[in-house]
């Protein structure tokens, strides 16, 4: 009997590194469908025998990461130290340069959620090909310009409440990327490129603080996007933003929209309904050139608030809405 519980405690410290879908902050629920949606192994509960300080040495950091690997089977830095010991020691440079290492190929994640820092640096882990999670602290305010861009396996990573910036191109070519939900961020602009290059993003949700704007390629070649919704007092929507975006089928534009730039759903060819909720096409006074280049597919606008027709939307945002699409009055978009 003794031999029986003991096999069972092996084989639970053996899967653990994939036993937190419950209370970890990176796990999906039922309503997403694909099976394949990332899911953080990032324990919430951790041995204090685990946590890396700011003033190791990379050979004893990569010790306790090796440690960590042979009881659970995975490799993941649990950073615990405060911002001016962070800061000091340059800790974050030198985590990064461990998990470029060629002997972690197959992925490092990484916690800094018992740290206080309140920014990442510009370019911190740019290009680093071996980070796959990454947990952040509930202080962090800023991500810098790049600070994650081209790191091809990162799956998921939290955004937390106090977060008011990211920079631009923070995340750009994340192509493993699957979901990017900043709706609880401070946010007040969604900054050149943050997202561009995203290849397997599938759900972006905005915080309803983003109101200066969606600056110019934001989500530029996300292939995978299928829907957004633009938050409700968002005022411009910059060049660009949605370009190449191959799979997005739907967008709803809130009513406070004054301007768009650019080739904004060029290379869409499958976009076939957007809503928009004002009801004067004049509203959006500055209005970019082929807006809709390359579109395939006849567009459905819906205009919930717009009783019937008057003549002002046959060629509103520069599309032939009478010959090439059509125009539903008083009626939302459907789900």
């Amino acid at each position: 009997m003794f031999m029986k519980l003991k096999l069972l405690l092996l084989l639970i410290l053996l899967i653990s590194c994939n036993n937190y879908k419950v209370t970890d902050p990176f796990y999906l629920d039922e309503s997403y469908s694909n099976s394949d949606i990332p899911v953080s192994n990032i324990p919430e509960n951790v041995d204090p025998k685990y946590f890396i300080k700011s003033d190791y040495k990379e050979d004893k950091i990569e010790l306790i990461m090796q440690e960590y690997f042979n009881e659970y089977n995975c490799y993941i830095i649990f950073l615990k130290d405060t911002k001016d010991n962070i800061d000091k020691n340059n800790i974050i440079s030198t985590i990064n340069t461990i998990i470029k290492k060629e002997k972690y190929l197959k992925g490092v994640s990484l916690d800094l959620s018992r740290t206080d820092i309140i920014k990442l640096a510009d370019n911190s882990f740019t290009d680093n090909k071996n980070l796959i999670h990454v947990k952040l602290p509930d202080t962090i305010t800023t991500i810098g310009i790049g600070a994650f861009s081209g790191c091809l396996v990162l799956k998921t990573i939290n955004f937390p409440a106090s977060i008011t910036e990211i920079a631009q191109e923070a995340f750009k070519s994340c192509r493993s990327l699957y979901l990017a939900d900043i709706s609880k961020t401070k946010m007040t602009i969604i900054n050149n490129g943050i997202f561009n290059d995203c290849a397997s993003l599938i759900t972006i949700i905005l915080p309803e603080t983003i109101m200066d704007g969606i600056n110019s390629k934001a989500f530029y070649d996300c292939v995978s996007l299928k829907t957004i919704n633009i938050p409700s007092k968002t005022k411009i929507i910059g060049d660009a933003v949605f370009y190449n975006c191959k799979s997005l089928e739907s967008i709803r534009l809130n009513a406070n929209i004054t301007g768009i730039g650019d080739r904004v759903f060029s290379g869409c060819p499958v976009l076939k309904n957007i809503e928009y909720a004002g009801n004067k096409s004049s509203d959006i006074t500055s209005i970019g050139i082929d807006i809709f280049d390359s579109q395939l597919t006849a567009i459905n606008l819906y205009l919930p608030n717009v009783k019937s027709d008057d003549g002002s939307w046959d060629n509103f945002l520069g599309y032939d809405w009478k010959n090439k699409g059509s125009i539903i009055f008083g009626k939302s978009m459907p789900n």
